[in-house]
């Protein structure tokens, strides 16, 4: 069973009601879900941005720590998203969620058009 890595885009767009798509990867429990912490960031900035209320926006962060695996940064993986961001041209962010994903064997679901291309992503429309 493959590990599935969910961008922010992802959780956006699932707290959103935005694509049923993402909904349906969030709330599948076949299998295991993972997170990059820097996602937190990314979920938490943007659904303030849209207004959403600080109340609202703590549970959704309380979801995604029950519901998946909360990814944490290191030194070797940050080394890893170096040379990734370099070979992919890819923000630091993004080479730090992709770079998770190559570690973990898993497979990585964004609507971010910044991931296209690469290897063990699939893009949701």
């Amino acid at each position: 069973m493959k590990n599935i890595f969910l961008d922010s885009s992802v959780w956006i767009d699932h707290f959103m009601q935005v694509k049923k798509e993402c909904t349906d990867l969030v709330e599948n429990q076949y299998h295991p879900l993972f997170t990059s912490i820097l996602s937190l960031y990314e979920v938490k900035r943007r659904l303030l941005r849209l207004g959403i209320p600080k109340s609202q926006v703590r549970k959704n962060l309380q979801y995604i720590c029950q519901t998946s695996f909360i990814f944490h940064i290191n030194k070797r993986l940050l080394y890893k998203a170096v040379d990734l961001s370099l070979t992919h041209q890819l923000g630091a962010v993004d080479s730090i969620i992709y770079a998770s994903t190559l570690t973990k064997n898993a497979k990585l679901y964004s609507s971010d058009n910044d991931f296209r291309g690469l290897q063990e992503v699939t893009l949701i429309a």
